[in-house]
């Protein structure tokens, strides 16, 4: 055996992260053995002082152990390739981003044109569920276009009832335990911003978003991001990978994290949401959507039933 040999066996060992001890105990069977087994016997983790053993458990032939070795090697190259143009695209990227270029972006990682459009012009019903104490906490979410949001949280003997209407400028807010509570117009307003199940296809059609802050770049999650702050001072930050949406921090700065992203009528739909705090942390999980349900036709005709 020359030293070529020994050479490619040392790297064929590495792969499969064979110790030095395993390293001799092998070498000395193939001295003792003909050429054509010591692929098989190296391939893999050592078993005993018969390569034949190994040989009888891994049928794996000299030639098919190196087409092997090859299609790995390639496979990495593949893969080295791939980041580096991803690197290189998103480096582009933040160059020319401005709020048009993440929301657009966002917007077709969603799905396509048609779909959200469709989706987000919509009225939805949304039910979240989680865990706090040992009691299930419901949130329950009705969005009409427009202005209109009900925003109803469950948690054990307590109820809590958010409604407004942005068109008419009126909000409330209803407890067990309390009476009625008219909310101001700050709030109402923006309250009124996510009454769309998808509140970005606002964002460069209404003239008040063109203040929207954009900062390129930053880091304040575990993955770069692009960070945008609304007129209802929330910040979002989204992904400069897949221009995905990955936490929204509210005005008390409470982080609502967005993931497991999956289909809905053709559009991605966050359901799975992390919300932390200041003094809690809840994971929250959909457990049911409806697109277009059945509504009352005024909400604030009725009184709120307790």
């Amino acid at each position: 055996m020359g030293l070529s040999f020994i050479k490619k066996l040392k790297e064929l060992l590495k792969l499969k992260n064979v110790n030095t001890i395993n390293f001799y105990k092998i070498m000395q069977n193939v001295i003792d053995s003909d050429y054509t087994p010591f692929i098989e016997v190296y391939l893999g983790i050592y078993e005993g002082n018969n390569y034949k053993t190994y040989r009888e458990t891994h049928k794996e032939t000299l030639k098919e152990a190196e087409e092997r070795v090859i299609q790995e090697k390639e496979e990495q190259r593949r893969k080295e390739e791939e980041a580096l143009k991803l690197k290189e695209r998103v480096i582009k990227d933040i160059e020319k981003a401005d709020l048009e270029f993440v929301i657009n972006n966002y917007l077709s990682f969603l799905g396509e044109d048609e779909e959200v459009n469709n989706f987000a012009y919509k009225s939805t019903f949304q039910k979240w569920e989680s865990n706090y104490n040992n009691q299930t906490v419901t949130l329950s979410i009705t969005n009409m276009p427009k202005g209109f949001l009900k925003y109803e949280t469950n948690y054990g003997n307590t109820k809590q009832v958010i409604l407004i209407d942005g068109n008419s400028k009126n909000g409330y807010l209803y407890t067990n335990y309390s009476k009625r509570i008219k909310l101001d117009e700050n709030t109402i307003n923006n309250l009124a911003e996510i009454s769309y199940v998808i509140p970005e296809v606002n964002y460069l059609k209404n003239s008040k978003y063109e203040g929207v802050e954009i900062i390129k770049n930053e880091q304040n999650t575990e993955e770069q991001a692009y960070k945008i702050r609304t007129n209802s001072n929330e910040v979002i930050y989204y992904s400069v990978i897949d221009f995905r949406k990955i936490v929204k921090i509210s005005v008390d700065e409470t982080k609502t994290f967005f993931s497991v992203w999956k289909n809905i009528e053709g559009v991605k739909f966050p359901h799975e949401n992390i919300v932390i705090s200041k003094s809690d942390k809840l994971k929250y999980l959909l457990t049911e959507f409806k697109l277009d349900p059945i509504l009352e036709n005024d909400y604030f005709s009725k009184k709120i039933k307790f």
